[in-house]
C-alpha cells in the first residue's frame, strides 16, 4: 500500500477499462486520520476513480464482521479535480463533518455535506446537464434542504442519516427507490408517504390506496412485490411504470377515480389483468362508467369491458352502437352476451381471446366484421375457444379475416346477404362442415383451411381451392409449405335442385393445384380443365372416387372419357367392395357392367371368402346373361 498524507491507499491500473492509459483507482484504504485527502496522482499519473473494494468484497465484510468496513476516525474528505468515478457506501464515514471538493472537478461538486454528480455513467439514472445527489455522506442532524437545483436522487444516498426532517423545493424531482433505505427519515415517516406531488412509498398491508388531490405521480417502485392493494382511489391514472407494478402485484380490483379532469390512457389500463371495475365521477369530461364498464361520454360506444369482471351474463345497453377495437379482449369470466339491434360497428379483436364466450347474439344491423391488421394483430373472435357455435346477422356483408381463427366454433349460419371471407376467416379446427350461401361471391386465402365438406353454388365463392389448402400463417410462402387437404364440394346450381360433386382430392399434386383453381372459379365449372387433375392423384381410391363422379356427369357412357380407367380396375373395386362387407354398393357397382367375365370368375372367389352369398348369387347371373349374349359357335 501507498502512503499519502499520512493514510495508507492500495491503487490499481485497469488498462482495459481506462483504455491502455495510465490511469489509477483507489480500490483499498486504511484511513485513521482526521482529514482524508484523496490523492491526485500517483508515479505522474491521474487517480480517477475512488471504488473500496469489490461489491464481493464488501459483501463479505458485513456477513462475517456484522457490518460493513468504515472509518470513524474521518471528519473531514478532500475529493481532486482529477475524480471521475465514485462508488462508496454511504455510510462509510459515520463521523464525517465537512466535504471540500477542487472547484476545477467537472463530473462532482458538494455543499459541504452532500455530493453532487453531473456524471451519465453511474447507475444509469442522470441524463446531460441534469444533477444529481450521489451521497449524503454527512449524515448527522435533525433538518436538511435539498438544493433546488437537483433533478433527482441516487439509490442510497441518504442510508444511514439521521435527519428527521428532509425538505424537498424541487418538485419534478427523480427519486430512486432506495433513496432513503435504513435512514432515519424513512423510519419516521406515516404511509403513504408522499414527496411533493410524488408517491414514493405504500403501505405493503395496506388493501386500499387513497390518493389525495394535489398528488400527481406515483413512483414507479412504490408498488413492490408482496403488496396486496385491491382498490386505488386517484384523481390521475397512474404512469406506465406504476401501472406495470401495478399490474405485476395482480390484486388490484377496482380503480375509483376522483377528479374529472383525469386522463384515462385504455391502452395502459389493460395491462391490469386483475381489474374488475372502472369507476368515474359525473359528468367526466370524456368517459363515463355503468357497473364498472367505460363507455364514451354520449353511451354510443362500449369503450372496455374490465379483464376480470366476473358477471357470467352481459347484456350491452340500449344505444350503444359501436363496440371499440379490444373491448372485451382477454375478459376471463363472461359466457354470454346479448347484443341490442342499435349496435351498427364491432371494432378490431373486439372479443379476441375472450376466455369463456359460450354464446353471443349479434345485432342484425352490423354489416362488417372487420379484419385483423398489422397494427392491431387478431381476429374479432379469434382465439374464443369455448364459442362452439354462432349465427351470423342477417346484414351482414363482410366477414373479415382470421375472425374465428384458432377459435372453438364447430357450427355456423352465415348469413344471405354475406358476399365475402377474409384470409383465415373461418379457419377453425372443428369447423369441418360449411354451407356457403348463393350470395358469397369470394372466399379469402385459408379462410376454410380446416373443411371437410362444403356446399357452395357454381360460379360463386372465388377462390375456393386456395381457401382450403394454403400455407398456414407465419410460414414461409410457397409451394412446399402448402398445406393440402381433401374436401368434397357439394355444388349446388342457382336455378335447379340438380347437385354434383367437386372433389378436391388430398393425393392430389401440389402442382396440379391450377387445375382445380381454373377449372372453380368460372360461372360455369370448367370439366375439361378440371379433369385433367385425375393423372395427378396419386391414391387409388380417391382415383376411383374422382373418375366415377366423371362418369356420373356424362349422360352417355360411351362418351364418357373416364369409363375406359374404370373398366380398367373394376376388379379392385369390385374386390374392395366386397371386403368391405358393402353388399349394396357391391350390387349397384355390378349393374354399371363394367366388369369383365375374367373379373366376375375371380369376383366369385372373393364373394365366397367373405360370406357374401348374395352377392355371389348376383354375380353368377350376370355370368349367365354375358354367355347368352355371346354369339354360338358352329363346326
Amino acid at each position: 500500500m501507498w502512503e499519502y498524507k499520512g493514510n495508507l491507499f492500495e491503487l490499481k491500473n485497469d488498462k482495459y477499462r481506462y483504455r491502455k492509459t495510465n490511469k489509477y483507482e483507489i480500490n483499498r484504504m486504511v484511513a485513521d486520520e482526521e482529514e482524508l485527502w484523496l490523492p491526485e496522482q500517483y508515479l505522474g499519473d491521474a487517480v480517477v476513480a475512488w471504488e473500496l473494494e469489490e461489491e464481493w468484497v464488501r459483501a463479505w465484510h458485513e456477513k462475517w464482521d456484522g457490518k460493513p468496513r468504515t472509518y470513524p476516525n474521518v471528519r473531514f474528505l478532500h475529493i481532486p479535480k482529477t475524480m471521475e468515478s465514485i462508488k462508496i457506501s454511504n455510510t462509510i464515514f459515520p463521523n464525517l463533518e465537512r466535504i471540500e471538493i477542487d472547484s476545477d472537478n467537472k463530473t462532482f461538486s458538494t455543499n459541504g455535506t452532500m455530493i453532487f454528480t453531473t456524471s451519465r455513467e453511474d447507475y444509469g439514472y442522470s441524463r446531460k446537464s441534469e444533477k444529481w445527489l450521489k451521497y449524503c455522506l454527512v449524515g448527522k442532524g435533525e433538518e436538511m434542504t435539498i438544493p433546488e437545483d437537483i433533478d433527482g436522487i441516487y439509490s442510497d444516498a441518504f442510508a444511514g442519516t439521521q435527519y428527521t426532517t428532509i425538505r424537498f423545493p424541487q418538485k419534478n424531482m427523480e427519486i430512486a427507490q432506495d433513496a432513503f433505505a435504513d435512514s432515519r427519515w424513512l423510519e419516521t415517516r406515516e404511509y403513504p408517504i408522499i414527496i411533493n406531488d410524488l408517491i414514493y412509498k405504500i403501505d405493503k398491508e395496506a388493501e386500499r390506496l387513497v390518493i389525495p388531490n394535489g398528488v400527481k405521480r406515483i413512483h414507479p417502485k412504490a408498488f413492490t412485490w408482496g403488496h396486496h392493494v385491491k382498490e386505488i382511489n386517484s384523481p390521475f391514472q397512474p404512469g406506465g411504470a406504476a401501472l406495470t407494478a401495478i399490474s405485476e402485484m395482480n390484486s388490484c380490483r377496482s380503480l375509483i377515480f376522483t377528479s374529472k379532469q383525469a386522463r384515462i390512457n385504455i391502452r395502459n389500463m389493460r395491462r391490469i389483468e386483475s381489474l374488475e371495475g372502472v369507476f368515474l365521477p359525473e359528468k367526466h369530461k370524456q368517459y363515463k362508467t355503468v357497473d364498472g364498464v367505460i363507455f364514451s361520454a354520449d353511451g354510443r360506444k362500449l369503450i372496455y369491458y374490465p379483464t376480470s369482471k366476473r358477471d357470467r351474463r352481459y347484456e350491452i345497453p340500449d344505444g350503444v352502437q359501436k363496440i371499440e377495437q379490444l373491448a372485451f379482449a382477454y375478459q376471463k369470466y363472461v359466457e354470454e352476451i346479448i347484443m341490442p339491434d342499435s349496435v351498427k360497428v364491432i371494432g378490431a379483436k373486439a372479443f379476441y381471446k375472450c376466455g369463456r364466450l359460450r354464446q353471443i347474439h349479434l345485432s342484425p344491423q352490423i354489416k362488417e366484421i372487420p379484419d385483423s391488421n398489422i397494427y392491431e394483430k387478431g381476429g374479432v373472435f379469434e382465439g374464443c375457444k369455448y364459442l362452439k357455435r354462432i349465427e351470423m346477422p342477417e346484414g351482414l356483408i363482410y366477414l373479415g379475416s382470421y375472425a374465428f381463427y384458432g377459435s372453438g366454433l364447430e357450427d355456423i349460419v352465415l348469413n344471405k346477404r354475406l358476399q365475402q371471407i377474409g384470409e383465415f376467416g373461418l379457419a377453425a379446427k372443428n369447423l369441418t362442415e360449411i354451407s356457403l350461401p348463393e350470395s358469397v361471391k369470394r372466399v379469402g386465402k385459408g379462410s376454410m383451411i380446416y373443411a371437410k365438406h362444403i356446399q357452395a353454388y357454381e360460379g360463386s365463392a372465388r377462390g375456393l381451392v386456395s381457401a382450403v389448402n394454403a400455407i398456414f400463417p407465419g410460414m414461409k410462402e410457397g409451394i412446399a409449405n402448402l398445406t393440402w387437404e381433401r374436401c368434397e364440394v357439394t355444388v349446388r346450381h342457382h336455378r335447379s335442385e340438380k347437385q354434383e360433386i367437386f372433389l378436391i382430392p388430398g393425393s392430389l399434386a401440389k402442382t396440379a393445384a391450377c387445375h382445380l383453381d381454373m377449372a372453380w372459379n368460372n360461372d360455369k365449372i370448367d370439366y375439361e380443365e378440371y379433369d385433367e387433375c385425375l393423372s395427378k392423384i396419386n391414391d387409388s381410391t380417391e382415383k376411383i372416387e374422382f373418375a366415377r363422379n366423371g362418369i356420373a356427369r356424362h349422360p352417355s357412357s360411351e362418351e364418357n372419357p373416364f369409363v375406359e380407367y374404370i373398366r380398367h380396375v373394376s376388379y379392385k373395386i369390385g374386390a374392395s367392395l366386397l371386403e368391405a362387407g358393402k353388399e349394396e354398393e357391391f350390387l349397384i357397382f355390378l349393374k354399371e357392367g363394367y366388369l369383365s367375365e375374367n373379373s366376375l370368375a375371380k369376383l366369385i372367389k372373393v364373394s365366397n371368402q367373405c360370406g357374401m352369398t348374395v352377392c355371389t348369387a348376383y354375380i353368377m347371373e350376370a355370368q349367365n346373361k354375358s354367355n347368352k349374349k355371346r354369339p354360338g359357335f358352329r363346326l
